[in-house]
Order: structure tokens, then C-alpha cells, then sequence
């Protein structure tokens, strides 16, 4: 009888024990998970609350407006939306300029000047920059930005030349236009824009 008391004993107090141990167990993972919630709850607010990174040319206040700085040593920025073309113009359209930048033929006239404003710029080697040109629709719009103003042309001629079409590049004094040229077929040809002036606004 003594023997059977006992065993009933022990196995009481090892229900207890075991119960105990269970809800101690089970209290210590409840802590954990909501330290692990409060943890990944702060940082979500962070990432929430984190101000966006400040744009390159944009200023904090006017973070909604797409404001473009010409960089030093470029005389403006190309800008065409719709083929997603933006680059620094530089002078010059020597191997070295146009291995990053977009060339302005030398002598042709500058941004919003009576006359043929003319540049170029690689499509299939280093940076690619005038690799959409050919997608240019007449009609778009091109965004010259220099240090001081915005240039507005619209396109009024897309074509493919010959090598040797000099004459797109001559001067007009008497219209306001821009021309954009690209090689095509492996440097057998050129993709040539043609715009004119539509409106120039300060910056």
C-alpha cells in the first residue's frame, strides 16, 4: 500500500514539476517573440520614418520638381524623356569627350542661340548615350538645361544619312535649332534629329 502511496506521490510531483517547467518554457518564447515583434515593429518605423536620400540636383524642398544640375566642365544637359536620354554636354567631340559625355560640334552655336546648335554622342561603345536616339518621334520634346535657363525644341525631322552629310550640321542665323547625331549600322551611316526652338524659360 505504502509502495502504491509513493508511486502516486512521484508521479504528482513530477506532473507539477514538468507543468511548471512547461509554463516556464512556454513564458520564456512568448518574451522572445514579442522582443522579436517590438525589434521588427522599430525597425519598420525607422525604414518608415527614414527621410528619403536627397536626389542629385534636387533640392529638399522641391523634391517633387525634376531639377537638373549642369556639372563643371559641361556647358548644359541634354534631357529627352521619352527615349530616357540625359547626359552632360561638353565642347568638343574628340574620342576623349565623347567617352562619357555628349560632344558640341565646335563653332556651331550654343544652347537657345539663332543658329544650329549641334552635338553628338556614342551609341554602341563606352557609355551608350545616344543608344535610343533612333526611337526619337517628331513631335517630342528636347530639354536643354544650362546653368541658367531651359531650352524647349521640338523634333521636326528623324533620319538616316550618309557619312559624308555634312550640310545638317550648317548654320542657319535666322531659326533656332537643335541638331543630335549618332553613328548607325556599324558606323555606316548617321541618325540624324532635327529641332527648332519652341520656348526658353529661366531657371
Amino acid at each position: 500500500m505504502k509502495s502504491r502511496i509513493t508511486h502516486i506521490v512521484i508521479i504528482v510531483v513530477l506532473i507539477v514539476v514538468l507543468s511548471i517547467v512547461a509554463i516556464f518554457i512556454k513564458d520564456l518564447f512568448s518574451k522572445n517573440d514579442l522582443q522579436k515583434l517590438a525589434t521588427t515593429q522599430e525597425i519598420a518605423n525607422t525604414l518608415v520614418n527614414v527621410p528619403d536620400a536627397p536626389q542629385v540636383g534636387v533640392k529638399p524642398e522641391e523634391s517633387n520638381e525634376d531639377i537638373i544640375t549642369v556639372k563643371k566642365g559641361a556647358i548644359a544637359v541634354i534631357d529627352i524623356p521619352s527615349v530616357g536620354i540625359r547626359a552632360q554636354v561638353v565642347e568638343g567631340t574628340d574620342d576623349e569627350s565623347l567617352k562619357n559625355y555628349i560632344g558640341k560640334f565646335d563653332g556651331c552655336a550654343y544652347p537657345g542661340e539663332y543658329g544650329n546648335f549641334s552635338a553628338a554622342a556614342h551609341n554602341n561603345i563606352y557609355t551608350e548615350i545616344f543608344r535610343n536616339l533612333h526611337k526619337v518621334q517628331i513631335g517630342s520634346q528636347v530639354r536643354v538645361i544650362t546653368r541658367t535657363k531651359e531650352f524647349i525644341y521640338k523634333i521636326t525631322s528623324v533620319e538616316k544619312i550618309e557619312p559624308t552629310r555634312i550640310d545638317v550640321l550648317n548654320e542657319n542665323s535666322s531659326v533656332q535649332e537643335i541638331t543630335l547625331i549618332t553613328c548607325s549600322d556599324m558606323a555606316k551611316s548617321r541618325i540624324c534629329v532635327k529641332g527648332t526652338l519652341v520656348s526658353a524659360n529661366d531657371i
